[in-house]
């Protein structure tokens, strides 16, 4: 018995699922004229037996991206489809056309704002289902909204592979991502300008000299709408004592305003109420953010362009002293007749200006 045996490549997309390769009873054919005889030259009888006892399967069909959703969460992984911030995540989950098991290092690049970031492998070797995460980063921004991938986003380093259970290389040609809303933006907000100006008790506004009950108010401009939650402050120098200001309005724009209302004592004769760069406070766990989540930067410009003074210190009584003149206004000091005058000299703490009538009595 001769035994020979023939080679039959099987192309890419050959499949047999079910297993056990089989041949009928018509298998060996010959092209046109050629023969397979013996060395006598008998030609041979082509008639073949049946042949099904393998077990062989065939899977030359090559794993591909079949789909790619960009999605996201917050720090904690909670999903989240509002604006990113530094810490959230960007969430790409690809789905193959069948389980699929990588070595070494995938990654898919991701577009955040026409920089390309790169989202690591995290979970689903083995299955059909791969998932890659990208950690927004301070600075990051996308403000038209919608991360995208392109067509060449899956990449494998070195000599890492992604192939299914029969060895087959996966074809890494991914979708375009574009589907989704999602809009990062990390920058924190900061303070641009910081005003001080004035007004009386009636918030009439005022430039001249403070008296208590007027009002200093604080206009913060900042660089974009935040919000407060819970308490902020603005410190003001007055006189060289430092007085807060309390948050009076503005939450939820890009202006914030601050009052203080002068107090019986405040002084600053010099003029020009003065704010240094730490005037700005939050009290325990208050807040100051952006619309993203964005937590403000503190930082306060030196505020000192005013001219205002205060005088809340009430004028008194230093001294008040008797003396006596005749009716032509000479100084007598012997015992006063009818027509003499009694002068009432009274020293003040300061100058004083009398509007109406005032009076003495004995």
């Amino acid at each position: 018995m001769i035994l020979w045996s023939l080679v039959i490549p099987l192309p890419a997309g050959d499949e047999d699922s079910a297993g056990g390769i089989t041949a009928g009873t018509a298998a060996l054919t010959l092209a046109g004229s050629s023969t397979l005889k013996d060395a006598a030259g008998n030609n041979a009888t082509l008639t073949t037996p049946l042949a099904a006892t393998n077990t062989l399967a065939v899977d030359a069909a090559v794993p591909t991206v079949s789909s790619a959703t960009i999605t996201a969460t917050d720090a904690s992984d909670v999903a989240k489809t509002s604006t990113l911030i530094a810490g959230d995540k960007v969430v790409v989950t690809v789905k193959m056309s069948e389980a699929t098991t990588i070595t070494g290092t995938a990654t898919y690049t991701i577009d955040v704002g026409g920089v390309s970031k790169s989202a690591s492998y995290t979970s689903g070797s083995g299955s059909d289902t791969l998932v890659f995460s990208y950690t927004v980063a301070s600075g990051d921004e996308d403000s038209a909204g919608g991360i995208t991938a392109g067509t060449a986003a899956l990449t494998l380093a070195g000599s890492s592979t992604l192939k299914d259970a029969a060895g087959n290389n996966a074809t890494l040609t991914t979708p375009l991502a574009a589907t989704n809303t999602l809009a990062v933006d990390t920058a924190a907000p900061t303070v641009s300008s910081a005003t001080i100006t004035a007004t009386d008790a009636s918030d009439v506004a005022k430039t001249s000299t403070l008296i208590a009950g007027d009002k200093v108010v604080v206009t913060v401009k900042m660089s974009e709408a935040t919000t407060i939650t819970g308490t902020a402050t603005y410190t003001i120098d007055v006189g060289g004592v430092s007085k807060s200001a309390s948050y009076t309005s503005g939450s939820g724009s890009d202006t914030l305003v601050f009052s203080y209302t002068v107090a019986s004592g405040d002084e600053d004769s010099a003029g020009g109420i003065t704010a240094g760069t730490a005037a700005l406070t939050l009290a325990g766990s208050s807040t100051l953010k952006d619309a993203a989540g964005n937590n403000a930067t503190l930082t306060t410009p030196l505020a000192a362009t005013n001219t205002l003074a205060v005088d809340a210190a009430v004028p008194t009584v230093s001294s008040a002293t008797i003396t006596a003149t005749d009716a032509s206004d000479v100084a007598k000091t012997s015992t006063l007749i009818a027509g003499d005058k009694v002068v009432v000299t009274v020293k003040m703490s300061e100058a004083t200006t009398v509007t109406g009538t005032a009076n003495l009595h004995h």
